[in-house]
């Protein structure tokens, strides 16, 4: 009876430490498979960073291009203007020396 009951303390003893051992043996698994895990993610968010970096790069270039083009159409808008005002200036100014002549000539005329 003794020996069934020290047979049956050192089988329960086994058994709880294979279950010991069996859960270190998950527990190594499972910190394998998150380490596995974390590296995948480290390449993805690497991935997903180049490929913002480079979308910015993108949106960046084609910011500065359409810039570099809205420049360029003020400054024929201002060109457009400024050459307007000088039309308009020579005009003015071409008025001004007909009625300079009229008058001399009403002057002279009337001498």
């Amino acid at each position: 009876m003794e020996l069934l009951r020290i047979q049956h303390e050192t089988d329960k003893k086994r058994r709880l430490e294979q279950h010991e051992i069996d859960l270190k043996e998950a527990r190594v698994l499972l910190d394998a498979k998150l380490a596995q895990q974390n590296l995948r993610n480290e390449v993805e968010l690497k991935a997903l960073k180049n490929k913002c970096d480079e979308e910015k790069d993108l949106r960046k270039g084609m910011l500065q291009k359409e810039f570099e083009q809205w420049k360029v159409q003020q400054m024929a808008i201002l060109q457009e203007e400024e050459d307007e005002q000088v039309r308009l200036e020579y005009k003015r100014m071409e008025q001004n020396v007909k009625t300079d002549i009229e008058r001399c000539q009403m002057a002279t005329s009337s001498d």
